[in-house]
């Protein structure tokens, strides 16, 4: 810059000076010819003093012109640069109106459309308020006129309306697809409970059948645009839905149906279907305390199916593999409480739950639950079908073991892969309960859920362990949870010591044990003798609760180290004790603590009463 500025500001300020003298000369000149009778000129400070005569540029009328130069010079070089920003600017300005041709609009001047959805998202949202779309259109004329002119926002139709206010929603909506949800749609979904029961959850009041009538009655001539129908009414039977047995609703995508559970031989059934048997758009099915034959199209190509309290004196388990084949990709199927006629104690019943020959596939399957269930259908169920390691599977029965509903153990790993490839198994005996649980997880996110119970608590932890050998062989099986056992009586608690010996056996890969409130000889048998070593394996032991002695403690976690019997299996395999971790324990005396100091591995007591948590590293690595 410095070399640029040497070239151009020596030239412009010389012509600028140049430029300022030959003006100051034309003005001599012009006035010499003004006033020709002056003589003998004066010249004071470069210009001249007398007519006629044009002046001499001196130094210092020189050094005048140089400032002079300068002064414009500046002054026209900010002009100059004035502009030069001015058109920047401007240029900046279009390029950003180009690219920017809506100016931003304020929130209430948002677009008709864009309040549209907004009023869409609020109407359907979960937690949104009955009427919603009506306190909307009575804010302003503005919004009115939207709303009026949004079918969706009036797609919706709940058990809160009257017929008037129904048949406004249906006339608003115009050719939207209509719901209509009389009742809460999540009341319809069954769980069920730990004796096998159902419960259901009724977050809204039901209306009265009466008014349920009333409301479809203001709507059935739209059944056609029907997407969704609930109708959640617990205290009044099904006979309502018969309105619906003849009805065209294609586009019909979810049914849920819950009524008052009715005797087992005064069961109302729809022998001829519902909808006109044809409703190709059904994906989600509920059905409570009514009953349509199985052999129906309406359960053709549905993603979810629930059946409770149902009754098919026509019916066969094989009508219900016929269901699943109609549906390639069910993903949720629940049956609860549902009866058979092959059921009703007929001598040759037992002919008609073979199993299959191919088990029928349902690599959709992502949860199945049964409950209350004869037991050999539930075993030709689970027998005559192949789910993926992912299938959630839930059974609560009554009176029965694992060997009752499962299938063989040479195809439990076909049918049942969630089983088969078992990491965690969960043992759980309520000590206030007459029922047992067994939980099995996969590292795939599928689960086994299985409880029983029995009148006869004597004879319940027997059965139930005896059957666990139908579980099969669990190559991926490292962690076993036993939670309870204590409380049963002196007769009880002594069977499982046996039993689990030859149970556990199988399970010889276990390498986490967690214990909770167990009986005293759950622990002792697990120390390592010369005579019982079961999971030789075991790195981890936690112990929650439970009556158990220090002197018991130490025992078992001594004989799990190298300081334990020569002849042991840890020895043997090179696999020791790493880490016990106790919780729940109301004492230890200095004896047992000197005991655990000096075993090499970490030990992490925490104290219920009086306290502190007491950590012992680990010493010896090898």
């Amino acid at each position: 810059m410095e070399a640029i500025a040497a070239i151009f500001v020596p030239l412009m300020i010389q012509k600028l000076s140049e430029s300022v003298c030959q003006s100051w000369q034309q003005e001599d000149m012009k006035h010499a010819f003004a006033s020709r009778s002056t003589s003998n000129p004066q010249f004071y400070d470069g210009r001249p003093a007398g007519p006629g005569q044009v002046r001499e540029i001196t130094t210092s009328g020189q050094c005048e012109a140089i400032t002079v130069a300068r002064d414009f010079a500046i002054k026209a070089i900010l002009s100059h640069t004035d502009r030069l920003l001015a058109d920047v600017r401007k240029s900046n300005v279009l390029f950003k109106k180009r690219h920017n041709p809506l100016p931003p609009a304020h929130i209430n001047s948002l677009p008709n459309e864009i309040l549209g959805l907004i009023f869409v998202f609020a109407a359907n949202h979960p937690k949104a308020i009955s009427q919603t779309p009506v306190r909307i259109s009575h804010v302003s004329t503005l919004w009115r006129q939207i709303s009026l002119s949004t079918p969706r926002l009036w797609q919706r139709v709940d058990g809160f309306m009257n017929e008037n206010l129904v048949r406004a929603y249906v006339s608003r909506s115009g050719t939207a697809p209509l719901s209509m949800e009389l009742g809460d749609p999540t009341a319809i979904d069954l769980v069920a409970t730990r004796h096998g029961t159902l419960s259901t959850l009724t977050a809204l009041h039901p209306p009265p059948k009466e008014r349920l009538a009333t409301l479809l009655r203001a709507s059935i001539h739209h059944a056609p645009r029907w997407h969704s129908l609930v109708l959640h009414c617990p205290d009044t039977g099904p006979e309502i839905l018969d309105q619906c047995r003849d009805l065209q609703s294609p586009q019909l995508h979810t049914l849920r149906a819950h009524f008052k559970s009715p005797g087992l031989y005064n069961s109302f059934i729809f022998s001829t279907g519902v909808f006109g048997n044809h409703t190709p758009s059904l994906r989600d099915l509920h059905l409570d305390g009514v009953s349509v034959p199985l052999t129906c199209a309406i359960y053709a190509g549905l993603t979810s199916l629930v059946l409770a309290n149902t009754f098919h004196p026509d019916a066969q388990p094989r009508d219900l593999l016929q269901v699943i084949a109609a549906c390639p990709l069910l993903e949720t199927l629940g049956i609860h409480s549902m009866w058979l006629g092959m059921l009703t104690n007929e001598p040759d019943s037992s002919a008609d739950i073979k199993q299959a020959s191919t088990p029928l596939s349902a690599l959709c399957l992502q949860s199945l639950t049964m409950t209350d269930l004869c037991n050999e259908w539930i075993q030709y169920v689970l027998s005559s079908i192949r789910c993926a390691h992912f299938l959630r599977l839930r059974v609560c029965v009554g009176g029965t073991d694992l060997g009752d509903i499962l299938p063989p153990v040479e195809s439990l790993g076909e049918c049942l892969p969630n089983i088969s490839t078992t990491h965690s198994l969960e043992l759980e005996f309520p000590p206030c309960d007459s029922d047992v649980h067994i939980c099995c997880s996969t590292t795939g996110g599928g689960t086994f859920h299985f409880t029983t119970g029995y009148e006869d608590t004597d004879l319940l932890v027997s059965r139930v362990i005896s059957s666990m050998d139908r579980l099969g062989h669990l190559p991926n099986l490292e962690s076993l949870s036993i939670k309870g056992g204590e409380g049963y009586g002196p007769d009880v608690e002594n069977v499982p010591a046996a039993l689990f010996s030859g149970v556990l056996e199988r399970f010889s890969l276990i390498t986490s044990l967690s214990l909770t409130s167990c009986p005293a000889h759950f622990i002792e048998m697990f120390t390592i003798t010369k005579t019982s070593h079961l999971l030789p394996r075991l790195e981890s032991i936690t112990l929650e609760g439970g009556k158990f002695g220090g002197k018991a403690l130490a025992a078992l976690a001594k004989s799990r180290t190298h300081l334990g019997p020569p002849a042991s299996p840890s020895h043997r395999w090179g696999t020791y004790l790493r880490e016990v971790r106790i919780r729940g324990f109301e004492k230890i005396s200095p004896k047992t603590r000197a005991a655990l100091e000096e075993l090499p591995l970490s030990v992490d007591i925490e104290l219920d009463e009086y306290g502190d948590c007491l950590t012992w590293i680990r010493k010896d690595l090898a």
